[in-house]
């Protein structure tokens, strides 16, 4: 056997896997076995699977609250931070309290029997944390430019060419203008979208999901109002259903239930009291979207540094070498390491796993919790057997930040100092 996959990738299909016959024919295939195809094609559309839903006892009509990109929104913290495990160079670090940032996927989900003529539509809000009004929290509507629209392909078939492979159109689920609100629709029938078709066509939706159309809604939260300093903070976001009139529908009296699903087996809850306000399911999320900062400064002994230019620094037996870094984050969002290489040789390493940059110390160095690092060596110690020598001090800063799937590294700094230790 021979194989070809191609995807549908901006409503043309685009060759993923085509490697040649010579060299990648299946010779004597066993029947029954998978058959795994590798790309490394940048443009290609990750697809995921539905979750499997186990929905509660009594539970049959529903709306999963499932995921943040591929982060459960059931293990999101009371102040909506993100613990997750990233390895870096073979290393497992844990970025525990990590904010979200950047565009933030909301994935929902719901039971075969949605939509219908009473649950039509769905609405998303959002309020940030403290923005009331008589004690009552603010909500704005998803929409330009802080909510990205999202829909779902289709196959369309034209019938006057039955050789012709289908295209994948895309059917906007929303945003759009409902009954004066902005609202989201539950993707239409296989009947549904089958009346949709003209004349000559065939429309059906493909079984398994065609390019990213796992999303309910996206929101990107560098758009959020006031900038990136003045929009970092927790925010609330909510979940509202409405019928074919654009009235909400409230769950219980509507006939179905929120949902939460609680892990990758399928398995969820009902929700909490506190999950629930005015008829919509509600869940916080802290959003952060400002850079790190690194930045070493000249090694120094008393007030003279070395010199920036050329990079020596001229000691005596009894002096203090003094080098400090600075590890930062507005709100200690990062983790960090930091090296002292002598030739090719380790004389310092800070923490193989990142270090808070809030900590207190760091190897030999004392911090102020603030990512602010000080620590004083005699030349002997720098030095070990050589009279003299040359090193490089290199500093990373690792952003917590988030987006459901992977950590936010465009948001991460650097900085490096050579320098070279010399007799006056």
């Amino acid at each position: 056997m021979y194989f070809v996959a191609k995807q549908c990738i901006g409503g043309t299909l685009h060759v993923l896997y085509d490697p040649g016959v010579r060299c990648h024919t299946w010779w004597n295939y066993d029947c029954g076995t998978a058959v795994t195809l590798v790309t490394n094609d940048p443009a290609a559309k990750v697809c995921v699977q539905d979750d499997p839903v186990n929905p509660p006892p009594g539970v049959s009509k529903y709306i999963l609250m499932s995921r943040i990109g591929g982060y459960l929104i059931n293990n999101v913290t009371s102040e909506g931070y993100a613990n997750y495990i990233k390895t870096i160079n073979a290393v497992a670090t844990n970025f525990n309290n990590a904010p979200f940032g950047s565009t933030l996927g909301f994935r929902t989900s719901h039971s075969p029997d949605i939509p219908s003529t009473q649950i039509k539509y769905y609405r998303w809000l959002y309020n940030k944390d403290g923005d009331t009004i008589l004690g009552n929290k603010v909500w704005r509507e998803f929409g330009t430019p802080v909510a990205p629209s999202v829909g779902r392909h289709y196959a369309d078939y034209d019938l006057s060419q039955p050789t012709k492979p289908p295209t994948f159109p895309i059917y906007t689920l929303g945003p759009k203008s409902v009954g004066g609100k902005t609202m989201y629709e539950f993707r239409p029938t296989q009947a549904e979208i089958a009346a949709m078709a003209p004349a000559g066509h065939k429309w059906e939706w493909p079984v398994d999901p065609v390019g990213n159309d796992i999303y309910s809604a996206l929101i990107n939260s560098i758009n959020l109002p006031g900038g990136t300093d003045i929009a970092v903070g927790k925010y609330w976001f909510k979940l509202e259903v409405y019928n074919s009139a654009g009235s909400q529908v409230l769950p219980g009296t509507g006939g179905y239930d929120f949902i939460v699903l609680t892990n990758n087996s399928g398995d969820t809850r009902l929700p909490t009291s506190g999950e629930l306000d005015n008829g919509g399911f509600m869940f916080c999320l802290h959003i952060d979207n400002r850079h790190c900062t690194a930045l070493i400064d000249a090694p120094a002994i008393g007030t003279v540094g070395a010199n920036p230019n050329c990079g020596f620094l001229e000691f005596n037996p009894a002096d203090t070498v003094d080098l400090d870094f600075h590890a930062l984050h507005p709100a200690n969002h990062a983790r960090f390491n930091f090296s002292l290489i002598r030739g090719a040789n380790h004389v310092a390493f800070i923490s193989p796993v990142r270090e808070e940059v809030a900590a207190t110390a760091a190897g030999s160095w004392a911090g102020d919790t603030n990512g602010n690092f000080e620590a004083g060596f005699s030349p002997a110690t720098l030095l070990d057997t050589c009279s003299q020598a040359a090193f490089a001090e290199i500093l990373y800063v690792y952003a917590k930040a988030y987006n459901g799937w992977d950590r936010l590294s465009g948001y991460d700094a650097s900085d490096v100092w050579a320098f070279a230790l010399t007799p006056a």
